[in-house]
């Protein structure tokens, strides 16, 4: 036998041992090799153990982006002593999902949360509609919520002396007949919703900013037709500003749209208002 009718043949085993009509349900994740297997989306091989029955208070699969290419499936379910998430398996239409991440809520009783919420992501439109399916969960999907906004970043001053706290104003003007609902979670010392980028004489200058977290919150915002966002940054928290002349900045704050009709918050589109400006350092 050649090599290459070896690999053949090696190629045609491993595909077989690829279990088939697998049921679809929870099962947990299985040691031993003799077990079947099946593939996870991102290809790996799990073995699959005993099917698992939870008692699952709610579900539901949520889009992740705007393409609606990629999907969170949230299960609700008891405190369960012991729950080893990471070792339970999702196998829906010969397709698994491994758990990747776990979240605890309620009441705490005996430092113990009431709920647990299994997370397992889900990639594409079609797979997602089965997953819902299989569950009877509602499907959120990503939608446009028209939104039309001007968008500037101006310094307060035309002109700032070397070592002056830098700061711009960030003006959102709803220039649309549609009022937008924004809910933002910001995090960091700096807040990072935000996103800026300077140059100077066409080179980038150093991002001096600290990244550790050590606030957060919510910041909501409705803006009807005609009304006006406004908010100050200190660009000193970023950038050192230590040579005279003119630089040239790119801004971003980041926009999570909610529908105000939905007590949850969910975030419905993502966008970001930007726009360049300059900044001139004086000695």
């Amino acid at each position: 036998m050649n090599k290459f009718t070896l690999i053949f043949l090696l190629f045609i085993l491993t595909s077989v041992a690829i279990a088939s009509n697998i049921e679809d349900g929870l099962y947990l994740q299985a040691e031993d090799t003799s077990a079947p297997l099946v593939k996870t989306q991102e290809g790996q091989k799990l073995h699959l153990g005993a099917k698992q029955t939870l008692n699952i208070l709610n579900s539901e699969v949520i889009s992740q982006n705007n393409s609606n290419t990629r999907f969170r499936l949230l299960l609700t379910i008891p405190y369960v002593e012991d729950f080893g998430y990471s070792t339970y398996i999702l196998v829906i239409a010969g397709t698994a999902y491994k758990i990747t991440g776990m979240a605890s809520k309620g009441q705490v009783v005996k430092k113990k949360r009431s709920t647990y919420t299994p997370t397992f992501y889900i990639s594409g439109d079609e797979n997602a509609k089965q997953v819902s399916e299989y569950f009877g969960a509602p499907l959120f999907y990503r939608r446009h919520p028209r939104h039309n906004l001007c968008v500037s970043f101006t310094p307060i001053k035309q002109k700032f002396t070397k070592g002056e706290k830098v700061t711009v104003m960030l003006q959102i003007t709803n220039v649309g007949t549609n009022s937008i609902y924004i809910r933002n979670r910001y995090y960091g010392y700096r807040d990072n919703q935000y996103v800026f980028s300077a140059y100077y004489h066409g080179n980038p200058v150093q991002d001096i900013g600290r990244t550790s977290i050590n606030r957060g919150g919510i910041n909501s915002i409705t803006l009807k037709p005609e009304e006006v966002f406004e908010e100050e940054i200190n660009l000193s928290k970023r950038f050192s500003f230590e040579k005279v002349g003119w630089y040239v900045v790119y801004g971003s704050y980041s926009l999570n749209f909610i529908d105000p009709s939905e007590d949850v918050g969910r975030t419905i589109w993502e966008d970001y208002a930007s726009a360049a400006f300059t900044v001139r350092i004086e000695k």
